[in-house]
């Protein structure tokens, strides 16, 4: 059921207002029907309900002033982890003196918190409660109050004792029994920019329900059970005390999460955040009808439906049905069939068989999941979307955070919204520093300042290279001594600081050496030299370059005597007899170490000489960019690049010169996708800034950002990026690219310069970025700008919604994928749904389209292009030009699954986490689906009994 954002009415509602004295003399509402001996046997006292009698509570309602009085009643049961296994008689007899006590704790003063700053909750501990708890319960109490908005004071007694080894203890919450009239009054007086669907409620004096799931007839509930704490929260004033929680000193807790749960545990912040929202309210009347034999309507149930139309169309789809449709109050009837319903989403419930009622059903990813069992934690985030969302319908304000948003914080920057919070991310300082410091923001200089300044780079190279930091200045360079890397061949002719580059073919070697190159004299003593390389893939990284000995014939780690027929070994004085060592172990991607132990005498080197050499090969296959460093000082043993003096001892400043080197592609091919990077299972995707051609051999040649292919489907570049390129990213997407999908990875999400491995919505985005001159990645000689985070601008909630919940085998389903919250500005779209669950069999997807109805996304723009993809479950649709504002309840996408023939239960079609799921905005800002609603179906042999 949808209600779309523009509805707002204003109702006009008689209240209700009874004085203490007219409620006492009104008669109460007659005794409800007691179960049938059918739906009893069903429950086969798997949990138990004590409803005892409870003190008149007077209230002031909040809604018009009046004061009104009400009965109360306690209602206690087992703690949630796992089915009791002690009879209900037992179960009396061990709470017998905690429910005495907690009667006589209602009837007496209670300490008071002052009101004011949102929920405040009082933990009032027993002597019985061990001291490891307290800093738990004391984490919990700050968890749940940063949660809630509502001005509201409610307090919980905690004790501790022994219960035999059947439950993990027991909660009472204490409940007040208010008109329905009162109850609806304070719901739409409590209402919030997010609430609607509760001007929606039944109008009069009466919620209709039905207490029989096999029947139609229907019940007027004229009174419903609130918690008191959810009746302090929505309704009116009353005393403190809401609930008393005993747990089990026979069971073993783990108190702290944060470093996991114990073997054999239970964790007991998950457990008493659990009981905590039952006493906020999270519960149903049909667990009254369950285990106590009696019929009941709790706040809850007022948004409870069944999930079968039967004859008179108890699912409502419409806000108007909402209003009038009866509630379902049945034990077990319909079986699996009953729904929290909230208007633009819905959640399956428990319907007290097996599992207690005031629960969601077990598919649902929440902490009021029916049983947390021993070794099971929600922490950090306790409480997940369904849960807050159900009890903000309920009357408590649980305040969305949305953008703009300022974290109070003036060292923070683009905030962006987690959960309730707005969250800055730190200012970066890195301009406003030097070679020699560090920036740092100044909290007294206003939002963003940069005005602290550190020592930073010590010891390094500072002022454009003509000194070293010290102390945060720049000092005298000792020496201006450099090493370099150059071809053979080069290096009598090549300039001082050598070439930058060079190029190898596939299968080929290349012979590197070292120089050092000298503007001043220096007294060398001796040197080592550690080098590394980096591959940069083109696509990918496929095949490799490795180190090959230069000097065959010496092991590797011994010792050679310098080459005396060389006179240009580093002009040392054939005297030196220097002895050098070829080692190799321990440096990344297996490139080689050269070094010398020191010569013992100084040597005055002015100009170039020559330090050592070695080979790289590259393998047959070997596509990527190598880039050789030498790895940062450090004289033995630390194992770094250095040169001493003359002593051996005193180090010699140096400079380091890296070399980048393209391996040459020219390997035999018959198709472009022998010289591509596979990727599977999403196609083949290549490098953006070089496109790969094969005629007879591989071939390799630069192209400027995102030029993808040519006009009208051809597949070289055309040296241009424009739509047509746009067009290659969506037939790749959809599988169907003549180009076999080679040289489509454009970049990656959210403006992203990297390739990320898939061709999809941001390929086209890049391709039409670029043609707009609006994109900032680009392919000079160094490549795309850098990585960079994305901006969050934006956030929504999604919803898949069937339209049909039960299903036969070899029966479709049309899911529809629903945005439910507005958004000011949305560019473009990609989907990716999932299935799960089911106990046997799956639904197959058959169908991915766009219904461009009123309702679609992007009504009447015709400058949409979009592509579907049935093998990934995938859809993308986008817009050419800039985005559009979108209001809730937006249509973005219909994918239709069909029931296998052997399939069988309750299936759940979720947007999968780590999916391929994305929201983009005009200049490539991140929308995050912060909430996610999933389709829930049930196949069985035969679905049309339950329709």
């Amino acid at each position: 059921m949808y209600l779309p954002s523009s509805i707002r009415c204003a109702l006009v509602v008689a209240s209700l207002s009874l004085g203490l004295s007219d409620l006492l003399a009104e008669t109460p509402p007659p005794e409800v029907q007691k179960l049938s001996e059918q739906n009893a046997a069903a429950v086969q006292n798997e949990s138990f309900l004590i409803v005892e009698p409870g003190p008149v509570v007077v209230s002031t309602l909040y809604n018009d002033g009046s004061v009104v009085a009400w009965p109360s009643k306690t209602k206690w049961r087992p703690m949630c982890g796992g089915k009791p296994n002690i009879t209900r008689k037992e179960f009396m007899r061990q709470t017998e003196p905690l429910r005495n006590e907690f009667d006589k704790a209602l009837q007496a003063p209670q300490p008071q918190k002052p009101e004011g700053g949102g929920v405040n909750i009082i933990f009032s501990n027993a002597a019985s409660v061990p001291a490891a708890a307290l800093p738990a319960i004391a984490t919990v109490e700050t968890y749940i109050e940063g949660l809630f908005a509502d001005v509201v004071t409610f307090q919980i007694n905690v004790s501790y004792a022994n219960l035999g080894g059947g439950v993990l203890g027991a909660t009472g919450s204490n409940y007040v029994f208010p008109s329905y009239t009162t109850v609806r009054n304070g719901l739409i007086n409590g209402m919030d920019g997010d609430d609607s669907i509760q001007a929606f409620l039944p109008a009069g004096s009466a919620c209709p329900v039905r207490y029989n799931g096999s029947s139609d007839t229907i019940t007027n509930e004229f009174f419903i059970d609130v918690t008191r704490a959810n009746y302090k929260a929505t309704v009116g004033s009353a005393s403190n005390l809401a609930a008393g929680m005993t747990f089990n000193t026979a069971f073993s807790w783990d108190y702290d999460p944060s470093n996991g749960i114990s073997g054999g545990t239970t964790d007991f912040q998950s457990v008493l955040v659990h009981e905590v929202i039952h006493a906020m309210g999270f519960t149903s009347g049909v667990d009254d009808q369950c285990f106590n034999g009696s019929n009941a309507m709790e706040m809850m149930d007022i948004f409870r439906f069944s999930g079968v139309d039967g004859c008179c169309d108890y699912d409502p789809d419409t806000v108007m049905e909402f209003q009038t449709a009866p509630r379902i109050g049945s034990c077990d009837n319909p079986n699996n069939q009953h729904y929290t319903d909230l208007g633009t989403l819905e959640y399956q419930m428990e319907d007290g068989n097996p599992w207690q009622a005031s629960h969601f059903d077990e598919s649902v990813n929440a902490i009021m999941d029916p049983n947390i069992a021993s070794g099971q934690s929600f922490w950090p985030n306790f409480m997940r979307t369904p849960d807050l969302t159900v009890l903000d319908a309920i009357g408590w304000e649980y305040p969305i955070c949305t953008l703009p948003c300022d974290d109070g914080d003036v060292c923070t920057v683009n905030e962006i919204c987690s959960g309730t919070t707005c969250v800055g991310n730190p200012v970066d300082c890195a301009a406003a520093g030097d070679d020699c410091n560090a920036a740092s923001c100044d909290p007294s200089g206003g939002e963003g300042n940069c005005t602290i300044l550190t020592p930073a780079n010590e010891g390094g190279p500072c002022d454009g290279g003509t000194g070293i930091c010290q102390a945060g200045v720049c000092g005298p360079d000792p020496g201006d001594t450099r090493v370099f890397m150059v071809r053979a061949g080069q290096q009598v002719s090549a300039p001082a600081n050598g070439p930058t580059s060079l190029t190898m073919a596939q299968g080929g070697s290349v012979t590197v050496e070292v120089w050092l190159a000298d503007t001043d004299p220096q007294s060398l003593g001796g040197y080592q030299i550690a080098i590394e390389g980096t591959a940069t893939p083109q696509g990918g990284a496929n095949g490799t370059v490795t180190y090959v000995d230069n000097n065959p014939g010496v092991p590797i780690g011994d010792s050679v005597l310098v080459d005396q027929a060389r006179s240009d070994w580093a002009l040392f004085p054939l005297a030196a007899q220097a002895t050098v060592f070829y080692a190799e172990g321990g440096l990344p991607d297996g490139f080689a170490f050269i070094g010398t132990l020191p010569f013992g005498q100084g040597n005055v080197i002015n100009g170039l000489a020559y330090l050592g050499e070695f080979q790289l090969t590259a393998s047959p296959g070997a596509i990527s960019a190598f880039t050789l460093n030498f790895i940062p000082v450090g004289m033995p043993p630390d194992g770094g690049s250095g040169l001493s003096d003359q002593t051996g001892a005193g180090q010699i400043i140096a400079q380091y010169q890296p070399l980048n080197i393209t391996v040459e592609i020219g390997v035999p091919c018959t198709t472009a996708t022998q010289c591509g990077d596979a990727l599977p299972p999403f196609g083949i995707v290549d490098d953006n800034c070089f496109f790969f051609t094969c005629d007879g051999s591989c071939s390799l040649a630069p192209r400027i950002f995102a030029d993808m292919g040519g006009a009208f489907g051809l597949c070289p570049s055309d040296g241009f990026a424009n739509a047509f390129d746009a067009n290659h990213a969506l037939l790749c997407f959809a599988d169907v690219n003549p180009c076999d999908g080679i040289n489509i990875d454009a970049g990656g999400p959210f403006g992203d310069c990297a390739p990320d491995g898939f061709c999809n919505l941001f390929d086209a985005n890049h391709a039409l970025a670029a043609f707009a001159q609006a994109n900032p990645c680009s392919c000079p000689a160094n490549g795309p700008a850098p990585t960079v985070d994305p901006i969050v601008v934006g956030q929504t909630g999604i919803t898949v919604d069937a339209d049909q919940r039960c299903l036969s085998r070899g029966e479709t389903v049309d899911v529809k994928v629903i945005l439910t919250q507005p958004l000011d500005d949305l560019r473009g779209y990609q989907l990716d749904l999932d299935v799960s669950g089911g106990r046997a069999g799956t639904l197959e997807l058959v169908a991915v389209e766009l219904e461009r109805t009123q309702a679609f996304v992007f009504n009447g723009r015709g400058d949409t292009f979009d592509a579907t993809n049935i093998e990934k479950s995938q859809v993308l649709c986008g817009l050419v030009g800039e985005g559009v504002e979108t209001p809730a309840s937006a249509y973005l996408a219909t994918f239709t699954y069909r029931a296998s023939e052997d399939a069988v239960g309750t299936f759940v079609i979720d947007v999968p986490k780590d999916g391929q799921t994305y929201l983009v905005a005009t200049d490539n800002g991140k929308i995050e689906p912060t909430r996610i609603t999933p389709a829930v179906i049930l196949v069985t042999q035969d679905a049309r009994a339950l329709r």
